[in-house]
C-alpha cells in the first residue's frame, strides 16, 4: 500500500490487475477468430498475386502473343471483304474472345491459387459472416474521428509513402537505364517496338512488385504484433475467464470428451509394442506386453467393441499373436488398469499362454 500524508492510501494492487499483460487465452483467441479478427496483411495477397501473375507472363508472353496474332492475322487480313457481315464479325469476334480466354486462363489461374495460399498461409481456413453483421460504431462518426487519428491510420500512411517512393525509385531508375533504347522506339517495326516495351515495363513491374512483396511481408508481422498485442488480458479477465470455463458444463463434458479421446489415441499408439492380445473373442481385446527386463507382464491397451475390434485390427497389421480365452479376458478388462502390471492370480494364466507364444 502506498499511503499520502493527506490520508489517502493506494492499492497498486488494483492497477496491476487492470493491466493487460498476459498472453491471450486459447479461448480468447477462439472467440476473436469468430468474429473475423485474424493477423492479416491484405498487402501480401495482393503482391503475391501481382508478383506471380507477371512472372507467370513473362513465361508464356511470347507463345500468347504469337498465338493471339496469328489468329489475329487468319481472321483479318484473309478475309474476303466482299462476304464480310455482321453476322460474321460477330462469329470472328466470339471465336477471338474464347481464344484470348483460353490463352491467358494459366496467368489467371496462377493468380488464383497464389492469392489464395496467401491468404491461406496468413489466417488459415476461416469463413465467418460477422463483418458484415451491421454495427453502430461503423456509422458513429465519433468513432470514425478516432480512426482517423489513430496509430493503425498513421502506420497506413507511412505504408502508402514508402509505396510511392519505391514506385518512384524503380521507374526511374529503368526509364533511365533504357533511355536510349525508348528512343529509338518509335523507329522499330511493330513487333520489335512491342517487345521492347514489354521488356521495359515487365522489368518496372517486377522489381516494384519484389519490393512491394518484401514490404508486405514486414507489414504481415507488424499486423501480427499488433493483432496479438490487442488481445492481450488482464490477470482478472483471465481469472473470470477461468471461472466461466470451469462453470460451464457443456464446457466441462467437452474437456472430457477430449481427455478420453486423446487417452484412446495414445492407448492405441501403444497396441504395436505389445506381446500379445487377449480376447473374448469379439467384444474385450487386451493387450499386454512383457520382455526379460520387467517383473511382470503389464497391460497396455484394452477396449470393449469398437475398441477391441480396432486393437485385434493393428495386432493383425503388425503380426502380433491373438488369443482367445475369455474367463481371462473378462478378468483383465474389469480388474487391471492401463499401465498396471497384472496381478499375481492371473500370473499362471499368462505364463501359459507366453509360454505358447515363444515355443511356437
Amino acid at each position: 500500500m502506498l499511503e499520502y500524508k493527506i490520508g489517502y492510501s493506494i492499492n497498486l494492487q488494483l492497477f496491476a490487475e487492470g493491466e493487460k499483460t498476459e498472453e491471450a487465452t486459447p479461448r480468447r483467441r477462439e472467440e476473436s477468430r469468430k468474429k473475423g479478427q485474424v493477423a492479416k496483411s491484405p498487402d501480401l495477397a495482393q503482391t503475391a498475386t501481382l508478383l506471380v501473375g507477371i512472372i507467370v507472363l513473362k513465361i508464356m508472353f511470347k507463345f500468347m502473343y504469337k498465338m493471339l496474332y496469328v489468329n489475329f492475322k487468319n481472321s483479318f487480313y484473309n478475309m474476303d471483304i466482299t462476304k464480310f457481315t455482321i453476322e460474321k464479325l460477330e462469329e470472328i469476334f466470339l471465336k477471338d474472345a474464347l481464344l484470348f480466354f483460353i490463352v491467358i486462363s494459366p496467368i489467371l489461374l496462377a493468380i488464383l491459387i497464389s492469392g489464395v495460399l496467401a491468404n491461406y498461409i496468413q489466417v488459415g481456413f476461416l469463413f465467418t459472416t460477422e463483418p458484415l453483421k451491421p454495427s453502430f460504431s461503423k456509422i458513429n462518426p465519433i468513432s470514425g474521428l478516432k480512426n482517423m487519428f489513430s496509430l493503425k491510420k498513421l502506420v497506413e500512411l507511412i505504408k502508402t509513402i514508402i509505396k510511392l517512393i519505391i514506385i518512384g525509385i524503380y521507374g526511374y531508375s529503368v526509364v533511365k537505364s533504357n533511355y536510349n533504347s525508348i528512343l529509338k522506339i518509335p523507329f522499330l517495326n511493330f513487333f520489335d517496338g512491342f517487345i521492347l516495351i514489354f521488356k521495359i515495363v515487365y522489368d518496372v513491374v517486377l522489381k516494384i512488385a519484389m519490393a512491394l512483396f518484401v514490404l508486405a511481408v514486414v507489414d504481415y508481422f507488424y499486423q501480427k504484433w499488433e493483432y496479438d498485442k490487442s488481445l492481450k488480458m488482464s490477470k482478472q479477465e483471465i481469472k473470470e475467464e477461468m471461472k466461466q470455463t470451469e462453470g460451464n458444463p457443456q464446457l466441462k463434458a467437452k474437456m472430457r470428451a477430449m481427455q478420453r479421446d486423446m487417452i484412446r489415441r495414445r492407448m492405441i499408439e501403444e497396441v504395436p509394442k505389445a506381446t500379445v492380445i487377449i480376447t473374448n473373442p469379439t467384444h474385450l481385446s487386451v493387450a499386454l506386453k512383457y520382455d526379460n527386463t520387467m517383473s511382470a507382464p503389464v497391460v497396455i491397451a484394452k477396449g470393449a467393441d469398437n475398441i477391441a475390434f480396432r486393437i485385434r485390427e493393428i495386432a493383425k497389421e503388425n503380426d502380433i499373436p491373438i488369443v482367445e480365452n475369455k474367463p481371462l479376458a473378462r478378468a483383465l478388462y474389469k480388474s487391471v488398469e492401463i499401465g498396471d502390471e497384472v496381478p499375481e492370480e492371473y500370473y499362471k494364466a499368462v505364463a501359459t499362454i507366453l509360454q505358447h507364444i515363444y515355443y511356437n
